[in-house]
């Protein structure tokens, strides 16, 4: 069983080098995600951590404790971390598929994408907010292997992930841009757009 920090440190790494952003609570929700795609898959926990309901979703509170200064910022790549001497081939996979099915998706997304789980419902107080109470193993398999396991749903999330990124949600850069101080000016508008 891994240590509930180096699933963190996975996940931050390959959202790093899938050039997606992740925040504190993306990362929250890719644990919780995780932990549901390990139980489905190979019938044991990814870790042993606790998982809670709170006010933003599932949570894992010594995750948590570990990048919470980081706030709503993006949470940098860990610096020499090594997945083959600190996770197992099965739970690096577990990650992986878990990245494949959710690493696209927006940190508010997967937050609600969680809150309109059964499992989490069964958890929350009546304003949506958590109650605080743990989401067990059991919870989570139960919940997740009834329709969560076979290949087909895995396979219809990694799709629905590859459709998400198509040509309408990308930006294409002007031809007019030559060098990076043109980029950087370029991207600063564009994401003064959104703001």
């Amino acid at each position: 069983m891994a240590n509930s920090l180096d699933i963190a440190k996975y996940l931050i790494e390959l959202c790093h080098g899938r050039q997606v952003t992740i925040s504190h609570l993306k990362l929250q929700k890719l644990m919780f995600y995780s932990q549901a795609m390990h139980l489905s898959l190979f019938n044991e926990e990814l870790f042993a951590d606790k998982i809670l309901a709170w006010d933003h979703g599932p949570a894992v509170s010594q995750v948590y404790a570990s990048y919470c200064h980081h706030g709503s910022g993006l949470i940098p790549n860990p610096a020499a971390f090594d997945v083959d001497k600190a996770l197992a081939a099965n739970e690096a996979e577990s990650v992986k598929r878990t990245m494949e099915a959710h690493g696209h998706k927006a940190a508010w997304d997967l937050r609600n994408q969680s809150h309109n789980e059964p499992i989490w419902k069964n958890h929350r107080k009546e304003c949506d907010a958590g109650d605080g109470s743990e989401i067990t193993s059991r919870e989570i398999m139960d919940h997740f292997k009834q329709d969560h396991a076979t290949e087909e749903y895995i396979s219809s999330y990694i799709e629905d992930a590859k459709a998400s990124l198509g040509k309408d949600n990308l930006v294409a850069m002007p031809e007019h841009i030559n060098s990076a101080t043109a980029f950087s000016d370029w991207i600063s508008q564009e994401a003064a757009k959104l703001a």
